[in-house]
C-alpha cells in the first residue's frame, strides 16, 4: 500500500515486541496488502491487512436548480499547489449530473472545472462531485439538486370534421 510505512528492520527480544505502521492515506476507499517479517534464518511470518479509509467531509454544499430537459452549468475553481502537472479523477454521482471524468492542471495553475446539470425527471435529490489525486488527496462537494417540471405547453383548439384529420 503506497501510504503505509514502518521500520525496515526490527530486533525481536524473547517474549515479542510491537511493530508500528504509519498510515497517511490521501484518498478514501478499501485497500488490501500484506506485511512480511523475515528472519536471517529464512523463516518468515506474514499478515494480510485491509484498511478502510473514509472520505473526508464535503468541502462545500452546492445548490443547483434546473427545469426538466434544460441544462445549467457551474464552474468550480481548482488550484494545483505542486510544481508539476496533476490530473484529478472526477467522480460524479446523481441523476442528470454531467462533466468530464478527469481534469488536468499545470504546475501552480488555477483552472475551472465545468459541471452540468440536465435533469430528465422533476424531483428534489442529492448528488456529489469528487476530485481525487494521489498527490493532493480527495475533496468533494455535496450537490443539492432541484429539477423543476417544465412549463405546460398550451395549444390552440383543434377542429376537424368527422372522419378527417388535423395536425399541429
Amino acid at each position: 500500500m503506497p501510504f503505509v510505512s514502518g521500520a525496515e528492520s526490527i530486533t525481536v527480544p524473547s517474549g515479542g515486541t510491537e511493530y508500528t505502521l504509519k498510515m497517511s492515506p490521501q484518498i478514501g476507499g478499501t485497500y488490501t496488502g500484506s506485511i512480511t517479517f523475515k528472519a536471517e534464518t529464512g523463516e518468515y511470518l506474514w499478515y494480510t491487512m485491509e484498511v478502510v479509509v473514509d472520505s473526508p467531509l464535503e468541502s462545500k454544499s452546492i445548490d443547483l436548480q434546473a427545469t426538466v430537459r434544460q441544462v445549467v452549468s457551474m464552474e468550480i475553481s481548482l488550484v494545483n499547489p505542486l510544481p508539476e502537472p496533476i490530473t484529478f479523477d472526477v467522480v460524479l454521482q446523481g441523476d442528470g449530473i454531467l462533466g468530464d471524468s478527469s481534469f488536468t492542471l499545470g504546475p501552480s495553475e488555477t483552472g475551472a472545472y465545468e459541471l452540468f446539470y440536465s435533469p430528465l425527471v422533476a424531483k428534489v435529490h442529492e448528488g456529489s462531485l469528487a476530485f481525487l489525486n494521489e498527490s493532493v488527496g480527495e475533496f468533494w462537494y455535496k450537490l443539492n439538486l432541484t429539477a423543476d417540471p417544465p412549463a405546460p405547453v398550451t395549444l390552440e383548439p383543434l377542429a376537424a370534421p368527422v372522419g378527417a384529420k388535423t395536425r399541429v
